[in-house]
C-alpha cells in the first residue's frame, strides 16, 4: 500500500473541488486559511461554497472529517 503524498490542504481543496465541481480560485481564503483553526476553515468553506451549502468539520486536527452537502449531494473527506 502506498502512502498518501497529499497534504492536509490538498485534501481540503480536492474535497471542495469534488463538491462544487470547480477548484477554488488562487485568491480564495481556502488556500491560506489556518488549518489548525476549525472555525476559520469552516468560514472559508462557507465563503467559497455559499450559504446554501451545509458544511460540517469535526474531529481533532489529527483525525478531522469534512462533510459538504452541495446541491443535494454529500462529499466526505478525511482532511488530516
Amino acid at each position: 500500500m502506498r502512502a498518501s503524498l497529499q497534504s492536509t490542504r490538498d485534501r481540503l481543496i480536492r474535497a471542495v473541488e469534488t463538491a462544487a465541481d470547480t477548484a477554488p480560485p488562487s485568491g480564495s481564503a481556502l488556500w491560506t486559511v489556518t488549518l489548525t483553526d476549525p472555525n476559520e476553515v469552516q468560514a472559508a468553506l462557507k465563503e467559497h461554497l455559499g450559504d446554501d451549502t451545509t458544511v460540517v468539520l469535526t474531529g481533532t486536527l489529527e483525525r478531522r472529517l469534512l462533510l459538504i452537502e452541495h446541491t443535494g449531494t454529500w462529499t466526505t473527506a478525511g482532511t488530516s
